[in-house]
C-alpha cells in the first residue's frame, strides 16, 4: 500500500509541478493571448481551472501524505483489531486503505473535517452513496476563485458564479445519490 501512496504523490507532485508552469506561461502570454482575439472570459475560466487543479492536488498530496503518515505509524496489532470488526471481507489492498482512512479520519481533527466523505442513504443502490462532489473541491474552488480574482481581477459576476456552482453541486450530489448502482445480491455492502 505504501508503494501505492508512493505513486499517487509522485504523480500528484508532478501536476502541481506541471499547472505551476502552465499558469506562469498563462500569466506571461497573457497579454499576447488577449490581443490575438481569445475572449477574456474564456482566458479566465481557462486560469480559474489552472489554480483550482493546484489547489486540488495539493489537497490529495496531504490526503496521501497522510495516509502513508498513518501506516507508518501504526501496529500490526491495531490493524488486526480494525479487521477482527469488519463484518465485510475486501481485497487486502482495500482493507489496508480503509484502516488508514478510518485512523485519519477519525483521529486527526481538522483532516477529518476536510477528508470526510460526505453521502446519504440511497435506496435504489441499497447502501450509503458518497457524493461526487466533496469538501475539497469546493475549497478548491473557492481558494482559486479568490487568487484568480486577485490576480487578474475577473471581470466574471461571483455571485452567478457561486449560484451556478452551488446548482452544479446539488444536481451532480442528486444524481450521484438517484444513479448509484444496486449492490449485488449476496455482496456486502
Amino acid at each position: 500500500m505504501l508503494s501505492f501512496y508512493s505513486s499517487q504523490l509522485t504523480s500528484h507532485a508532478s501536476l502541481i509541478v506541471g499547472f505551476v508552469v502552465a499558469f506562469f506561461t498563462l500569466v506571461q502570454a497573457r497579454f499576447s493571448i488577449l490581443s490575438a482575439g481569445f475572449p477574456p472570459w474564456a482566458f479566465e475560466l481557462v486560469v480559474l481551472t489552472v489554480v483550482f487543479a493546484v489547489v486540488y492536488s495539493m489537497f490529495r498530496l496531504v490526503w496521501y501524505g497522510s495516509l502513508s503518515g498513518v501506516l507508518m505509524g501504526t501496529s500490526e496489532n491495531a490493524y488486526r483489531d480494525f479487521l477482527s470488526t469488519r463484518k465485510d471481507r475486501m481485497f487486502p489492498h482495500a482493507e489496508v486503505n480503509e484502516y488508514a482512512k478510518q485512523e485519519l479520519i477519525t483521529y486527526s481533527r481538522v483532516r477529518s473535517l476536510i477528508y470526510r466523505s460526505l453521502g446519504i442513504r440511497s435506496n435504489r443502490a441499497n447502501r450509503d452513496v458518497a457524493f461526487i462532489i466533496q469538501l475539497p473541491m469546493i475549497v478548491s474552488f473557492g481558494i482559486a476563485s479568490i487568487f484568480a480574482s486577485m490576480m487578474f481581477g475577473l471581470s466574471l459576476d461571483w455571485l452567478s458564479v457561486l449560484g451556478i456552482l452551488v446548482g452544479i453541486i446539488v444536481v451532480a450530489n442528486l444524481l450521484s445519490i438517484e444513479l448509484a448502482i444496486p449492490t449485488p445480491k449476496g455482496a456486502s455492502g
